[in-house]
């Protein structure tokens, strides 16, 4: 049972005579002495290392005030990366620069779960709660960031992230509270920037921002308090309750210019993003026609010549502009000025996009969190395709991975772990079952489930087909009952996919059958796509495409990206596919895990293949994942992400046209 704040409050002041505030543990004590000795050793004042010593008759706390104030030799940082000063007690960034990140300097809380150099305050003046261990309360990292993309400077805003843990068995009663302060002296007077409250138990990372005041050296103040234990208000800038803990860093601001820096991150979400800066290639021929039906490329040609936008680090087909929508851990920008009551979700991964009874729709996507803290969130839309909402749908799953849409608007959402299920999400505000998510009976006893595709041939027995991340992972096929809400959770009939000798393959009842199928022919299978009796599925581990003809029950198979047209290039692992147009054009998208530059890949009828748009090679998104692809229902807009970046891009035609 946690002490309440008069509790704590009671037995600290009982303790005070025995163990002094500055003297909280062995190894507080003997930092208190490396820092002494430095600041003697290395002072141009007049403090002797006699006077420093902790043996005379003064107050360690006060030697310790006066040795912090003496001349020490500056530990500057590199850029963006900030290092301990020793003389202001905090992380600092000497260097002018676009950012500031404590990485692991301020990792922890105080004593009990030991944060390096604690308490990172300045001055010292904000003390650390002493109960609890590592899973309860803690700051473990802030990076303060331009907004604009160049230098900190006076008067522009910036970006806080502040990553922190909050404890799981009462995270609704945590809040973390931001403070910003106009320069590094230790009597700095810290403005209230905002409250905000933990979504979840675990580590997480919130966001605000501010706008920089006047000072070539100024501190931000991240404090999270257990607001049952901690009697404070906004306006307090130390948390004084026992699982409290609060961490400063310093950093330096370049003057206010009369000219825009020059961007070199990506822009903050904005009607629009700058025209991309064309890539020195040949400009491709084209005829301009006002239908867009006429025939495939008629407009523009997937990857023909792919042009740069330095903003969004992406290089993109000409023809296309794409725009930041949505940043993981900081609120959604609104079509009414506003912003969303919570921060969107981390680690976003499988998406669809569902109509809405009201003309609008929803952007379903899942969170491939961990541990109890991942789920479904809903980007709601306008019928003209203006952000008008977003809430969370599912939540306390674990590794939400992929999915799939089935025939009656519903989101199904698979769990990727030993023990894994796929759950059934109504998006649909005025649906009985809107609050209402299921296990359906798609995952069986459980496993490491990906996607999901059905056949709605027959209504009255749509067959859904589940695939599954794992070495020996089968392909399951469910076929249901009935249509709608009930037809996932009631009855039905699982069978497996094996292959067989001469290209062809069953629908067997042996689990086994399928999990050597899957472990000789198709390991670790993820996503899944259905039209017109052919069954398209990727294997990430043999990067290859399998195409399952229903009907004749045959199958082909091809290597991702081996018959390659353009621009661009499809290396690396295939991950969540769609389809688009595949009445006409046949098209499915590919999403690409790993490799020096992510992207979003298509191929057409004919199996070429073309890069749609990608990450610059060797950029911010070297190494991450695209994820989330969904066309709005108009076929208008396109939608996908970089997973670890956290971003989520809305992609449209210039010329203002359907896809495809």
């Amino acid at each position: 049972m946690r002490l309440t704040f008069f509790q704590y409050v009671v037995l600290t002041a009982l303790t005070a005579q025995i163990v002094s505030a500055a003297e909280l543990s062995a190894s507080r004590a003997a930092r208190d002495n490396t820092i002494i000795k430095t600041a003697a050793e290395t002072s141009h004042s007049t403090l002797r290392a006699d006077e420093a010593s902790p043996s005379n008759s003064d107050n360690i706390s006060d030697i310790l005030a006066r040795a912090l104030r003496a001349d020490t030799v500056e530990l500057r940082s590199s850029n963006g990366i900030a290092s301990f000063d020793e003389a202001l007690g905090i992380p600092k960034c000497s260097s002018e620069g676009t950012s500031c990140d404590t990485g692991d300097l301020v990792n922890g809380r105080g004593p009990v779960y030991p944060e390096p150099n604690y308490p990172n305050t300045l001055g010292l003046d904000c003390i650390d709660g002493t109960s609890g261990g590592p899973s309860d309360e803690s700051v473990d990292r802030i990076i303060v960031s331009s907004e604009s993309g160049g230098y900190l400077e006076e008067e522009d805003s910036a970006i806080i992230n502040a990553t922190v843990n909050c404890w799981a068995d009462g995270y609704e009663n945590d809040y973390v509270y931001f403070y910003y302060a106009s320069d590094e002296a230790d009597n700095a007077d810290w403005n209230f920037i905002e409250r905000i409250q933990c979504t979840g138990g675990g580590q997480q990372t919130l966001t605000t921002s501010y706008t920089l005041p006047k000072g070539s050296n100024q501190a931000v103040r991240v404090s999270i308090r257990h607001m049952e234990n901690d009697m404070t208000n906004d306006g307090d800038k130390c948390g004084l309750g026992p699982f409290t803990d609060n961490d400063d860093v310093a950093f330096t601001v370049a003057a206010a210019s009369t000219e825009s820096p020059t961007s070199s991150l990506e822009p903050t979400v904005s009607p629009s993003t700058p025209r991309p800066t064309p890539q020195p290639t040949p400009e491709p021929t084209r005829v301009q026609t006002l239908s867009p039906t006429e025939s495939p490329f008629v407009l523009f040609s997937y990857g023909e010549s792919l042009v740069t936008d330095n903003n969004l680090d992406i290089e993109i087909s000409d023809g296309l502009t794409a725009k930041i929508i949505a940043r993981a851990g900081s609120r959604v920008n609104l079509a009414n000025g506003g912003q969303s009551s919570r921060a969107y979700h981390m680690y976003m991964d499988g998406a669809g996009v569902t109509p809405l009874r009201d003309g609008g729709y929803v952007y379903v996507s899942n969170s491939e969190d961990y541990n109890g803290k991942a789920g479904v969130h809903g980007l709601y839309f306008s019928n003209d395709g203006q952000i008008t909402d977003y809430k969370t749908l599912l939540y306390g799953t674990t590794w939400n991975c992929g999915g799939g849409l089935s025939p009656w608007n519903t989101w199904i959402s698979c769990e990727e772990h030993d023990r894994g299920q796929c759950w059934q999400v109504d998006p649909e505000p005025s649906s009985p079952n809107h609050n209402s998510p299921m296990v359906t009976l798609l995952g069986g006893d459980g496993g490491n489930y990906e996607s999901v595709a059905v056949d709605n041939t027959n209504e009255n027995k749509p067959i859904f087909f589940t695939t599954e991340d794992n070495s020996s992972g089968e392909l399951r096929r469910f076929e249901a009952d009935g249509n709608g809400w009930d037809a996932l959770h009631v009855g039905g009939r699982t069978t497996y996919l094996e292959f067989l000798d001469g290209s062809t393959f069953q629908w067997t009842t042996s689990l086994s059958a399928g999990q050597r199928s899957a472990s000789n022919y198709y390991p670790n299978s993820e996503g899944i796509a259905y039209h017109n009796s052919t069954l398209y599925f990727v294997s990430k581990v043999t990067r290859r495409l399998y195409i399952l003809n229903l009907t004749d029950k045959t199958y082909t198979s091809e290597r991702t990206g081996s018959s390659w047209v353009g621009q661009g290039s499809f290396n690396s692992q295939p991950d969540q596919i769609i389809g688009n147009d595949m009445d006409k054009r046949q098209y499915i998208y590919f999403t690409e895990d790993g490799g020096n530059a992510p992207g979003v890949h298509v191929r057409d009828r004919e199996g070429k293949y073309y890069t749609m748009v990608r990450a610059v090679p060797g950029g911010r998104y070297a190494g991450d994942e695209t994820v989330g692809l969904a066309f709005s229902p108009d076929r208008k807009k396109f939608y996908f992400g970089f997973q670890d970046a956290g971003v989520l891009m809305e992609v449209t035609r210039d010329d203002g046209h359907k896809f495809n």
